[in-house]
């Protein structure tokens, strides 16, 4: 539970530290609680994970993608334990005397004592646990990275969500359209393609409009009604550009596609454009 703790909320720490001790130490009645407030709290440390934003852009203010479980997850702990929970005995306090079981049942226990126990009876009680334990912090690190798309689990520079986030807001998305895929481009570093059932007219229409409206400038027009070809800039505030982009729109067997290809300037803002270009040359 503790590798899915957020990286940067240390009381969230201390405190799944403290309600787990408590849990593992208290007389809990019913004891079938136990296991299952631990796993509550693997869900809430999962869901914690995944609201932290990583990197954060900013320390002193980060926003968050979601609420913390956690420290909900330790208050209740807490509460749970305080109502339901029973005062250990102190030391050298009598315990009731429990009732003597039946004979035939001793006769019968007895009997199951000599002979050969099960696998896991048999191993020794600190390989058991070593095991549980490995499996337990193996588990927790897979679904650590899986929730924060990290490790093993991370897309890259040019995974779908990286390649979508880089592209403007102000774009023109063709209306009643789907995002068929997005990545690694070959003229440009990132791509994504759309695919409507609308007219190739209608959505070359859209680009043609939208993309030189002043914020945009095309520097390329050519095509037809069945299919489109531009390239396009867009301006920052002080007229500098700041991106460059190639859009194709071209008929399909159910509608129209419009495929975009785009960069960032300077390419330096491009995650990953080296190899991107090394990649590009060795293909050539």
């Amino acid at each position: 539970m503790l590798l899915l703790a957020p990286y940067a909320t240390f009381y969230n720490w201390s405190m799944i530290v403290v309600a787990a001790a408590l849990l593992l130490r208290s007389d809990l009645r019913p004891r079938s609680l136990i296991p299952v407030l631990l796993a509550i709290g693997a869900i809430a440390a999962a869901a914690t994970q995944k609201a932290t934003p990583y990197p954060s852009p900013n320390l002193l203010s980060a926003g968050t993608h979601g609420l913390y479980w956690l420290p909900l997850f330790a208050l209740a702990t807490v509460g749970v334990l305080a109502l339901a929970g029973r005062r250990r005995r102190p030391h050298g306090e009598d315990e009731p005397a429990e009732a003597a079981p039946p004979p035939r049942a001793t006769a019968r226990r007895e009997r199951s004592a000599g002979r050969p126990g099960q696998l896991i009876d048999r191993l020794p009680r600190f390989t058991l646990w070593t095991t549980v334990a490995l499996l337990a912090l193996s588990s927790g690190y897979l679904v650590s990275a899986f929730v924060s798309q990290n490790g093993p689990f991370r897309a890259g520079p040019f995974g779908r969500q990286a390649v979508l986030r880089a592209l403007p807001s102000d774009f023109p998305v063709p209306p009643e359209s789907t995002v068929e895929d997005a990545g690694r481009g070959t003229l440009l570093p990132y791509r994504v393609e759309w695919r409507t059932t609308e007219p190739t007219g209608e959505v070359a229409g859209l680009p043609r409009r939208r993309l030189d409206d002043g914020n945009w400038e095309i520097v390329l027009a050519e095509g037809d009604e069945t299919q489109l070809r531009l390239r396009t800039i867009r301006l920052g505030i002080d007229g500098v550009i700041e991106l460059f982009a190639e859009v194709r729109v071209t008929e399909s067997a159910d509608g129209s596609a419009l495929h975009v290809e785009f960069t960032p300037l300077p390419t330096s803002l491009v995650p990953g454009f080296e190899d991107w270009l090394a990649d590009k040359a060795g293909n050539q």
